[in-house]
């Protein structure tokens, strides 16, 4: 582009045909020049040769301003006609300004030649500023002279609005509101919305709830978004348009709220008497779980709380939570429910109740009575603890295996204060040892007494026929069976190996063998557990041993036997050898053993 601040200039008007002053000089300076004898001659031609120039000069040219084309921000397309009348047009060009002084030039892109019509003549202009009013003339010269076109004024178009997608605010689950600014450099905004959609490909709009005007500068802009999805990732962008174009925001994101979480509250499990583990459901449906708690308590206020377990992930799916809760009071009644939150709101499941269990009744077997020869009377004391008795009987037999058992005869009802128990057994051997002990249950558990003995009183004693045919009673022989060993390790499985001797001289010793402990002890295993010391029968086994001989019998200490030794490492106890002969006398004898654990393999 060829551009000038040069003024234009007027063209004078043609010159009459003559010999002009002018002429007249210049032909006496030619004759000076060539000699007196050429003087007539050459001032004869310049005079001529002057006089065919001015009769020749033409016409300036006709000139008219077009208005401007393909007007954009920072360009035009000048556009005007010019006749140049017969003399060619030497110079062509665009005047142009802010106002109609102009101050600016460009040069038409081609000279129109000299002909005697109108032609078009162009030039593109750039470098204009937007939103402003130009002032432009076309400006055409030949050797007529210069002429001026008319003044057209056009205008500029402001650039497109400056568009800035804000963040989204107020999300919920199904609305939303969308913040943006724009600034509409000086042009009227027409179109102002935001387009939004599950994707960055949107597919639906709303319009901003106010226009931004013309304004120079960031103005902010907002629409109210409904009928959303909940849990859903929504795109959304500010679009503006006014006379210089459509600008677009950039792409943003927001996701509305899931669905508060759905709380079910559950059974409780695992109740005990101080102690219980309490159930639910949860459905995250979707959203975060911000908490998870259970509420506890003996009414519907609660007053306890216990998180629950395990943490939950989002979801759309009910997943089982629990809590276990402990310092409960025996039978007594609470209250609970589930309650979780999360971004969706809160939600409470419905109030359930749980009973704990009272305590194991507490028991205490006594003395037997109205021993006979083959019948006895056996005793304890039973205390509910508050819990209705659901069983109550003795067990009893020739070991602390004891084999049989006889229901009370009269079962104790829920209370907090011992009550006498009793029960007659029969089908005793006389002369025998036999072994009891009272076992009472409730809804808390079954409890055991301490083991007792009682000895059936000796059969009369029976007449036999000497030698000499006087009545006489004789001692009844019995084979004196005894340990060989008083030291026993119990392996890893908690077995123990015995050897048990029979004296020589007798066909052979056949009995059992019962180990107690020495004292009276607590073992407490599961729910089943005394809670009270007790003599406890640690292993109990038969054997069958040829007189003069020795044999090694194996025997399997019980649970509580194991507990106890592996709290205890060594343990001291009373082995009981009951052996009887054919005829079925029997004769006791008491040893003291110890028993020690295995030692872990690795350990000296």
């Amino acid at each position: 582009m060829e551009t000038s601040h040069d003024q234009p200039h007027e063209a004078a008007p043609p010159a009459p045909r003559s010999r002009s002053p002018q002429c007249r000089r210049s032909a006496r300076s030619v004759a000076r020049a060539v000699g007196v004898l050429l003087v007539a001659l050459a001032a004869t031609t310049a005079l001529e040769l002057c006089s065919v120039a001015v009769a020749y000069a033409g016409t300036q040219p006709s000139v008219v301003t077009e208005p401007p084309s393909s007007v954009t921000q920072t360009s035009a397309a000048l556009n005007a006609s010019v006749d140049p009348n017969g003399a060619a047009v030497e110079d062509c060009r665009f005047e142009y300004g802010t106002s109609t002084t102009y101050g600016f030039n460009i040069a038409c892109s081609t000279l129109p030649g000299s002909g005697t019509g109108p032609v078009a003549v162009a030039a593109t202009l750039p470098g204009l500023s937007a939103s402003t009013t130009y002032h432009v003339r076309i400006v055409a010269t030949n050797n007529g002279g210069t002429s001026y076109g008319g003044d057209e004024a056009f205008k500029t178009p402001p650039r497109p609005p400056r568009a800035v997608t804000g963040a989204a605010s107020s999300v919920a689950q199904h609305g939303a509101t969308l913040t943006a600014t724009v600034n509409p450099d000086g042009g009227e905004v027409g179109v102002c919305e935001f387009e939004y959609g599950p994707s960055d490909a949107y597919g639906a709009s709303v319009p901003c709830a106010a226009l931004p005007g013309s304004a120079e500068g960031a103005v902010p802009v907002s629409a109210a978004l409904t009928g959303l999805n909940g849990n859903t990732e929504y795109h959304f962008r500010i679009v503006a348009t006014n006379a210089g174009g459509t600008s677009y925001g950039s792409d943003g994101t927001f996701a509305t709220l899931p669905d508060a979480p759905a709380a079910i509250t559950e059974t409780a499990s695992a109740v005990t008497q101080t102690t219980a583990t309490l159930g639910a459901s949860v459905n995250p449906n979707g959203g975060l779980i911000e908490s998870c708690v259970f509420e506890y308590g003996t009414s519907t206020l609660y007053g306890s709380v216990e998180e629950c377990t395990p943490l939950l992930a989002p979801g759309t799916g009910a997943v089982a939570v629990s809590a276990p809760v402990g310092g409960l009071s025996a039978g007594t009644t609470y209250h609970f429910r589930i309650r979780a939150s999360g971004p969706g709101g809160d939600s409470d499941g419905e109030d359930h109740v749980l009973q704990t269990l009272p305590y194991a009744p507490s028991v205490a077997t006594g003395a037997a009575s109205s021993v006979g020869t083959t019948s006895a009377t056996l005793n304890a004391t039973v205390n509910p603890n508050n819990g209705p008795v659901s069983g109550c009987e003795f067990e009893y037999g020739s070991t602390t295996a004891y084999g049989a058992s006889v229901p009370c005869g009269s079962i104790p009802q829920t209370g907090d204060s011992s009550v006498a128990v009793s029960a007659s057994i029969g089908g005793l051997a006389p002369a025998s040892t036999y072994y009891f002990r009272v076992v009472a249950t409730n809804a808390g558990g079954t409890s055991y007494g301490t083991d007792q003995a009682l000895t059936t009183q000796p059969p009369p004693p029976q007449p036999s026929q000497g030698v000499l045919g006087v009545n006489a009673t004789h001692p009844v022989a019995v084979p004196d069976a005894q340990l060989a060993s008083r030291s026993i390790t119990a392996n890893a499985s908690g077995r123990i190996t015995l050897r048990v001797t029979c004296p020589a001289g007798e066909s052979s010793c056949t009995g059992s063998v019962t180990i107690r402990t020495l004292n009276a002890v607590i073992a407490a295993l599961g729910r089943q557990a005394t809670t009270k010391a007790a003599i406890l029968t640690l292993a109990h086994g038969p054997f069958k041993v040829n007189g003069g001989h020795t044999v090694t019998i194996t025997l399997q200490l019980t649970s509580r036997a194991r507990a106890l030794l592996a709290r205890s490492h060594v343990l001291k106890a009373k082995a009981t050898i009951l052996a009887h002969d054919p005829a079925g006398a029997k004769h006791t004898t008491l040893s003291t053993i110890t028993i020690r654990a295995a030692q872990p393999s690795g350990k000296g």
